[in-house]
């Protein structure tokens, strides 16, 4: 009887000892699901709090296109029809825009590209023949306002137009 208590005692602590085993077991595999889901919700706020930072341009643009009053001079860029953008451009961000400038893109009224050009968001002339304003862009901080008032010059008349607000940090 003595050797049947013993067998049963050594029955009793392998089961214990499976059942410890397989509790222990079952709450690491519990923590670490938990692990992984916070280590998911914190990439996810930093990918949140990336995104934040970042610049945010809003425009607030009137455009035309402005014909010449001028006879048609080749050699003479003011008898060159323009278009005119006028307004301001504002940082809603949180990070500073680096490099901001308006990329424009024209189309003439016969389907030819006549304008494609990223130009500051100044005052100034731009186009054929040259720049007659400031040509480099600049940093545009958070909530700051730049006023546009600028004159792309170009052949023919433009029918069609896109402005786009871009900077090296955008995307």
């Amino acid at each position: 009887m003595g050797r049947n208590l013993d067998r049963k005692s050594i029955i009793i602590i392998i089961l214990v000892a499976a059942l410890v085993t397989l509790s222990f077991i079952t709450v690491i595999q519990y923590y670490n699901a938990q692990l992984i889901g916070k280590n998911s919700e914190i990439s996810s706020l930093k990918s949140q709090i990336s995104a934040l930072k970042k610049p945010d341009l809003v425009t607030s643009l009137g455009i035309s296109e402005r014909l010449s009053n001028y006879t048609y001079n080749e050699n003479d860029p003011r008898t060159y029809n323009h278009l005119l953008i006028e307004g301001t451009v504002t940082n809603m961000g949180l990070g500073t825009a680096v490099n901001a400038g308006l990329h424009v893109e024209a189309v003439s009224i016969i389907g030819e590209l006549v304008i494609n050009m990223t130009v500051p968001i100044v005052a100034g002339s731009y186009g054929l023949e040259g720049n007659w304003g400031q040509s480099e862009l600049y940093d545009l901080e958070s909530k700051a306002i730049g006023t546009a008032q600028i004159a792309i010059y170009h052949k023919g008349v433009v029918a069609t137009w896109n402005l786009t607000p871009v900077c090296d940090n955008l995307d």
